[in-house]
């Protein structure tokens, strides 16, 4: 029997073969490498004693983390490198900081990120440097996308700004990057902690983290979840299971095996918390935040499977080999909604349903201007995902520079089936509110095939890559050096049912089965670290990255990716012993072949010219002492459409984007007394400057500016020690009325004044 993956492996031996054969070859033809090889001793007694030897290492642990701070990372470069080491900024949200957040969402991990535009409900839309991340990445692997992503199991999360294509390829995200680390077996100590977590409007959730070590060469760690939750909106729930089970083998001190399994399963009921501008009477038209008009009628089903396995090697004295597998398996029964106007009197082609129901344009015809039209979809999908990356790293010396030079391939194959239907049902009167979907409306009948669409997209990639950090000059200049090969290929077999005027039948469109290679691609990657001292660097960079358009044209052919080029230059210091860390940065990101939906052709995109965005950004983080610590940012950001195909876009701005964002919290723990162990802080979230997009069904695109938001949170804590904690969050202490962000179907509006009770016991 073929699995999912069987195309994968035939491919990986015709081109993954000759892509390690290229790695190899380039490793061994690497100035001085040579040299290097050559001048490996023999183990020495210390060695056979069983001494750790220093040698790069992919894990970063939280050793060195001083409160909110942390002086290490891996997404720069993968491997564990002080950031002043690295040229790109670089922010960190660690193990302290989750807790005292309370986070259990991606948008809860990155509230206080410098920089970072979260959509603040339940979808992981991110925005940073103006443009939008679709994936986070969870110790560098992707996760399936538009797939709300369980957090229990992260350690820190690592946002790498500007683009990251040298390292992670096709990152889905121009921007910069969301590399969630994920925890590990512990060989130290004994893990066992229970998590409680209570909110308003009836959100429980339980979870485990247990582990143990198994004799002295191996130990393991299991983290499990629970949820079950409903929301401020009418009918939203949230049910969710998950476990994680992880086993570590060292069967030699030069070898270390890692096995994650991991699944979860969840069913809930979308939240639409957003306002609606209408096109035909040009104004925002408000909905109370109690009100959901999906109703509750888009459930999503979904289940997660995957399985990592990371092996290590410590080949001699100075060289590491690594190999990461993952295989994944994502499968959503998804029912979504979207709305629009329509305007009476209407003169266009009418279309007539199978049920006889007259359409203009897809949506009932004759409708008043004042309500507020909705499109049911239900998506059944299954994705697939092979990942294998081979890394070569090692250390050496040519005279008086150091290298830490790398070298690896990666075979990729996405398998991603999706079926699409779209129906109708009643609209809503906005000025009389009410819930009119009758039970089972949104089942067979309302959908009857009157749109259908089946895709079945396969995509290959292949790449190979090179990087070298080097220490020149006693370690006072460091220069980063990197290139990388992507080829990639794609088959995609599509089939739509749409209905065609006038009063047709549904017409099926068999697009075929298309196979398309793409030209190869190489990108290159640049940096320069220059110290003045032990506290203060100077850096400058260059990247880039691109993101695979899976959407095909009308004759077959499939877009070109878009892309991503960054400039950016910054200044990293330390003061105070190491207590106060400051990042500044400016930089210039283009992102290119932008794709948008093509009002010519329904149901296809076009790719229609150059955005770019250009901007300052700081940050600081003060552990002023073991009672006060703080954190603040600032970011400025502007961005426009550089150019177009449609030249009534070139000089717009770029939707969203908040031209001014700025953060702070503070934090104060009673050290000493009775209160030992209590404390309070402070934190605030200011967004300014942001224009969206009114619908694009106006004959001249125009914008309209969000209000202003200040948003005020307060959290206070008890921990007894290694025992137990407990906390307190309320957010938007205020209860401010606010938008979080926003486009042309929709301002979606932030969440209001709630509470979090979360206890931890450790034993």
């Amino acid at each position: 029997m073929q699995t999912p993956f069987a195309p994968a492996l035939r491919v990986l031996r015709r081109r993954g073969q000759a892509l390690a054969c290229a790695a190899t070859l380039a490793a061994l033809l690497h100035p001085g490498l040579a040299r290097a090889q050559s001048a490996i001793p023999a183990e020495s007694a210390k060695e056979k004693d069983g001494e750790v030897l220093t040698l790069p290492q992919f894990v970063v642990t939280t050793d060195k983390d001083r409160g909110y701070m942390s002086t290490n990372a891996s997404s720069g470069t993968k491997l564990n490198q002080s950031l002043q080491e690295i040229p790109a900024t670089i922010s960190i949200v660690n193990q302290e900081l989750i807790r005292d957040l309370g986070a259990n969402t991606v948008q809860e991990l990155l509230r206080y990120a410098p920089g970072v535009t979260t959509s603040d409900n339940k979808t992981e839309d991110i925005q940073v440097r103006g443009f939008n991340i679709l994936v986070p990445l969870l110790d560098g692997f992707r996760e399936p996308q538009g797939v709300p992503s369980e957090q229990m199991h992260v350690e820190r999360v690592e946002i790498l700004k500007g683009p990251a294509g040298i390292l992670y390829g096709n990152t889905f995200g121009l921007g910069g990057i969301i590399n969630r680390i994920s925890k590990k077996p512990d060989f130290s100590k004994p893990i066992t902690e229970l998590f409680v977590q209570v909110r308003d409007n009836d959100y429980y959730q339980a979870s485990l983290d247990f582990g143990r070590k198994l004799g002295d060469r191996a130990a393991y760690r299991v983290i499990t979840n629970w949820i079950d939750s409903h929301d401020f909106q009418d009918f939203v729930t949230l049910k969710r299971k998950y476990i994680r089970p992880t086993i570590e083998w060292r069967p030699t001190r030069n070898t270390t095996v890692r096995a994650t399994l991991e699944y979860g399963r969840q069913i809930t009921h979308a939240e639409y918390n957003a306002d609606f501008w209408n096109p035909y009477t040009d104004s925002l038209l408000k909905l109370p935040q109690k009100f959901n008009p999906g109703e509750d009628l888009s459930e999503e089903k979904s289940t997660r499977r995957a399985f990592n396995l990371e092996v290590t090697q410590q080949l001699g004295r100075q060289w590491v080999l690594r190999n990461a597998l993952q295989l994944t398996r994502h499968k959503e029964d998804k029912g979504g909604m979207t709305f629009g106007f329509a305007t009476a009197g209407t003169a266009a082609a009418v279309i007539v349903a199978p049920d006889g129901t007259p359409l203009i344009g897809g949506v009932p015809a004759n409708v008043p201007a004042n309500w507020l039209v909705r499109s049911p979809q239900y998506t059944d999908r299954l994705v697939g995902n092979y990942f294998n990356q081979l890394d070569l790293v090692g250390k050496f010396d040519t005279g008086s520079v150091e290298h830490t030079f790398t070298t690896g391939v990666e075979v990729t194959q996405d398998v991603d089936d999706l079926t699409l239907y779209n129906g109708l049902l009643s609209s809503i009167d906005l000025s009389n509110l009410s819930y009119g979907a009758l039970s089972g409306q949104y089942g067979d009948k309302v959908f009857n095939n009157l749109r259908y669409g089946h895709r079945r997209t396969e995509t290959w990639y292949w790449a190979g890559y090179v990087s070298d950090s080097l220490k020149l000059f006693n370690g006072k200049v460091g220069v980063n050096l990197a290139l990388r090969y992507d080829d990639f290929q794609q088959i995609s077999a599509t089939q739509i049912k749409w209905p065609l005027p006038p009063q047709q039948p549904v017409t099926d469109l068999d697009l075929g089965r298309n196979k398309f290679y793409a030209k190869p691609n190489y990108m290159p990657r640049g940096g320069l670290v220059y110290n003045f001292n032990k506290d203060v660097a100077l850096y400058a960079g260059y990247s880039e990255a691109y993101i695979i358009v899976t959407n095909s044209n009308p004759d077959g052919s499939i877009l070109k990716p878009e892309t991503g080029e960054q400039y950016e230059v910054g200044l990293k210091a330390a003061a105070l012993g190491g207590r106060l860390a400051t990042n500044l940065s400016v930089f210039k990101l283009k992102r290119g072949n932008i794709v948008e939906s093509d009002p010519a052709r329904a149901g296809f995109l076009r790719q229609i010219g150059e955005q770019e965005s250009q901007g300052f950004e700081a940050s600081s983080i003060a552990v002023l002492s073991k009672n006060i610590q703080m954190m603040g940012s600032y970011a400025y950001t502007s961005g426009k459409t550089s150019s177009s195909t449609d030249a009534s876009q070139i000089g717009l701005p770029l939707q969203g984007l908040a031209r001014h964002r700025a953060n702070a919290l503070a934090r104060y723990t009673i050290t000493e007394g009775e209160l030992k162990g209590l404390g309070f802080g402070l934190g605030m979230n200011y967004a300014a400057g942001r224009k969206v997009w009114t619908p694009a069904s106006l004959v001249t695109r125009r914008f309209a500016s969000l209000p202003d938001a200040t948003v005020v949170d307060a959290m206070f804590y008890y921990s007894a020690g290694k025992l137990w904690d407990v906390s307190l969050n309320i957010r938007n202490v205020f209860d401010r009325d606010y938008y979080a962000t926003g486009n042309e179907a929709g301002w979606l509006r932030g969440t209001p004044r709630g509470f979090v009770f979360s206890a931890r016991r450790r034993f």
